[in-house]
């Protein structure tokens, strides 16, 4: 599979997380195989947990491309703001870190960052990076 053909599966992917999230939550590819979604609203920490899950689930589904099947596999690190009260740099390097402990859990899992408490969630950030098989 050339670079094209990557890109292109990994808008498709996109296009899948687009469909696992709400309306009025946002998909940002910010290169190579990392996507930042920035996700609000959420009344509890398990909403996140559900979303998370069904993302990951939707990635999971094989893909039919260029009359072959390719599977992706996810790894998910997320923050929740105002509970994690930091700079939105400093966020998005928080949700990245909780990420990359997810990838070293293993394929197609999430990890929230530390700080979080179980009391409302105005908003999610995750950090998501895409493996193809």
């Amino acid at each position: 599979m050339g670079h094209q053909s990557g890109d292109n599966l990994l808008i498709a992917a996109a296009g899948r997380m687009k469909k696992a999230i709400r309306e009025n939550d946002t998909v940002i590819r910010i290169g190579g195989d990392e996507f930042v979604l920035i996700l609000s609203g959420f009344k509890s920490k398990e909403e996140l947990i559900v979303l998370l899950n069904r993302i990951l689930e939707m990635l999971a589904t094989p893909f039919m491309f260029e009359g072959q099947r390719v599977s992706l596999s996810a790894s998910c690190g997320a923050t929740i703001f105002p509970e994690d009260d930091s700079s939105i740099s400093d966020l998005i390097t928080h949700a990245d870190a909780a990420m990359y402990v997810a990838k070293a859990k293993g394929k197609n899992t999430w990890v929230i960052h530390a700080n979080q408490d179980n009391g409302n969630k105005t908003a999610g950030l995750v950090s998501l990076r895409n493996t193809l098989k």
